[in-house]
């Protein structure tokens, strides 16, 4: 079931991804990428800001006291396919910054001039001009864009894993200290005669 909604949750975000990338081949203007490029790379750059601390602490969430051998195994596989979603998320955005960065300069227009898209090259009576890179950039926004909502999961994620190996440290250090407090009274010894019973002369009254 979890396999199953990843796998939905996936194809959900491919299908946003595509529909903004139809947008803005349609709407977005021919020099749309040189217009906005400063705003997109600061965009793409806080992602990239913001999920490479979230990556490191992916790294060192995972601790083993007060935890059993399949537990750590579940958490590692989980801390695994976390550390994929960010490697993922960062890829993305720098090819993304990559792109606005080369496409900035193909897609400019001269100020004063009215413009126009621009032909990349043609396959069989296909046309591709510089409006796909309109729709390329809708995409790669789209797919990093609806993620967000997943890095703030991923984030929940990680509290939940540090919660849960401070909770077990926490009763790893009270079960050492009972156990070092049991050691310690059973080290006691009783003084000699303790617990003995002691016959008391009777009293018989007489002078």
């Amino acid at each position: 079931m979890f396999g199953l909604r990843n796998a939905v949750g996936k194809w959900k975000v491919v299908a946003l991804a595509s529909a903004v990338a139809a947008v803005a081949f349609v709407l977005a203007p021919p020099d749309f990428i040189a217009t906005v490029s400063g705003e997109l790379i600061n965009f793409f750059g806080f992602v990239i800001a913001a999920v490479l601390p979230a990556m490191a602490l992916t790294a060192t969430s995972l601790r083993g006291s007060g935890m059993s051998i399949k537990r750590l195994l579940q958490l590692r596989s989980a801390l695994d396919l976390q550390m994929r979603f960010w490697a993922g998320l960062v890829i993305v955005s720098f090819i993304a910054v990559v792109f606005v960065v080369l496409m900035k300069q193909i897609v400019a227009c001269a100020p004063n001039v009215e413009c126009k898209p621009i032909e990349v090259f043609t396959y069989k009576g296909w046309s591709f001009d510089t409006r796909l890179s309109n729709a390329v950039l809708g995409y790669l926004f789209g797919v990093i864009f609806f993620q967000l909502a997943n890095v703030l999961r991923g984030l929940q994620g990680l509290l939940a894993v540090n919660s849960e190996a401070a909770i077990g440290e926490a009763q790893q250090r009270f079960d050492d200290a009972m156990s070092d407090t049991s050691s310690q009274i059973a080290k006691i010894r009783n003084p000699p005669g303790y617990g003995d019973t002691i016959q008391l002369p009777e009293n018989t009254g007489s002078r």
